[in-house]
C-alpha cells in the first residue's frame, strides 16, 4: 500500500484526537468540533477521547467528493 497513512495501517483499533487530526490533516480542535457536532463519533476511555479507525474511515468516505459534487 504505497501512500497509505501509517497510523491507519498500523493495526490500531482506536486513535487519539491527535492521531485523527494527523490522519485528516487538520487541527485537533477541528476533530473535537466534529465530535461535538456529531459528525465524528468518539468514545471516552477515562478522561481521554478516542475514535475508532473504522469511524475515521467512515467519516472520510462520507465526505469524499465526486467530480459531480465539486462546484468550480
Amino acid at each position: 500500500m504505497s501512500g497509505a497513512n501509517p497510523i491507519i495501517t498500523a493495526g490500531l483499533k482506536s486513535l487519539t484526537l491527535d492521531q485523527v487530526a494527523e490522519t485528516l490533516a487538520c487541527d485537533r480542535r477541528t476533530v473535537q468540533r466534529e465530535i461535538q457536532r456529531g459528525n465524528l463519533k468518539g468514545f471516552r476511555v477515562g478522561s481521554l477521547v478516542r475514535v475508532t479507525r473504522a469511524e475515521v474511515e467512515r467519516y472520510i468516505e462520507a465526505r469524499t467528493m465526486t467530480k459531480a459534487s465539486v462546484k468550480v
